[in-house]
């Protein structure tokens, strides 16, 4: 299994108008399937915790019948797929606090991936205001780009655009 941790917060002049510090933390097995999933955020007038569990080989939200299948991706195991060129199927199920996108993710010429989701219907959030990065991703009709840079095994980059709202996410570091 893998631990991976994403810590998320603002940086320079924007941690004076909008602090946020959020934490996410996934473990994986060798499947790339989610055993755990872990979100702490914090930022102006949002506070969010969610947990899983294990039970019965199956993952839970905690408190509720809400399952994260074995074939369903959430944001941060498909960033770790595509960092780890982990074969992906052609489409497949995004899932985000109990809420189910039919996903799809292309390269386009300039070697940037683009994902694309549309919400699968009957299916109701766990929280219901989310932090802002996952709120960007998520946007409804949004572009979502996310800029790998495959030599170094990294993300450089995830880009979320609709309309005039822009929301980009830029690698600081690597521990």
């Amino acid at each position: 299994a893998k631990k991976i941790e994403y810590n998320v917060d603002t940086k320079y002049f924007f941690d004076i108008f909008f602090p946020l510090k959020n934490q996410y933390l996934l473990i994986v097995n060798e499947l790339n399937e989610i055993l755990y999933f872990k979100k702490d955020t914090s930022q102006p007038k949002v506070s969010n915790y969610l947990e899983t569990e294990l039970i019965n080989n199956r993952v839970y939200y905690k408190g509720t019948s809400i399952e994260i299948k074995n074939n369903y991706y959430n944001i941060f195991s498909l960033l770790y797929s595509l960092i780890n060129t982990i074969t992906m199927p052609e489409k497949f199920i995004l899932e985000r606090e109990g809420e189910l996108y039919d996903a799809s993710i292309n390269k386009n010429k300039n070697m940037e991936y683009i994902l694309n989701l549309s919400k699968k219907n009957n299916h109701v959030s766990l929280i219901e205001n989310t932090d802002i990065f996952t709120w960007a991703v998520f946007m409804k009709d949004a572009k979502r780009k996310i800029i790998v840079n495959e030599q170094l095994g990294v993300i450089e980059k995830c880009v979320f655009r609709k309309g005039i709202v822009l929301i980009t996410a830029t690698l600081d570091y690597i521990k």
